[in-house]
């Protein structure tokens, strides 16, 4: 089994400090489908910076729709709201989550000349394992 971490840990960085303590933040008035909107935002934050019409692109998308129809649904049956109810909480959170990644890319980017850091690598083998746990395959 996978764990998340979304609480600060003692042994990342000060960005990686400040970015998980804002994540956190951003997920603070969430349920049990906080992991799902996590993965949500990162895979948005993906698709933000990858071309349009793309294969990782539209894998992307795919991906951070999936979150939020998962997303959507936990939180209806955590608190017995409605679809509509739930989404409106569910996208917000999901944006806010994706712009906290933006910022980590172009950091990483402007230190680095990539997006990614092993933290952020981590994160994106997580979701996608979770992703895959939870999807119904095709046929």
């Amino acid at each position: 089994m996978f764990i998340l971490p979304l609480a600060p840990l003692p042994a990342l960085s000060q960005p990686a400090l400040d970015f998980e303590t804002q994540l956190t933040a951003a997920l603070a008035d969430t349920g049990q489908e906080r992991g799902l909107l996590h993965c949500g935002g990162l895979f948005r934050a993906f698709g933000e910076v990858s071309a349009d019409g793309t294969e990782l692109s539209d894998l992307v998308m795919e991906l951070e729709t999936d979150m939020a129809v998962f997303a959507t649904v936990v939180r209806e049956n955590e608190t017995g709201e409605t679809m509509a109810l739930a989404m409106e909480t569910v996208a917000p959170a999901i944006e806010s989550v994706a712009v906290l990644y933006l910022s980590r890319f172009r950091s990483n980017h402007g230190a680095t000349g990539t997006i990614l850091d092993p933290d952020l690598e981590e994160n994106l083998a997580y979701c996608r394992a979770l992703h895959d746990r939870l999807s119904v395959p095709e046929g």
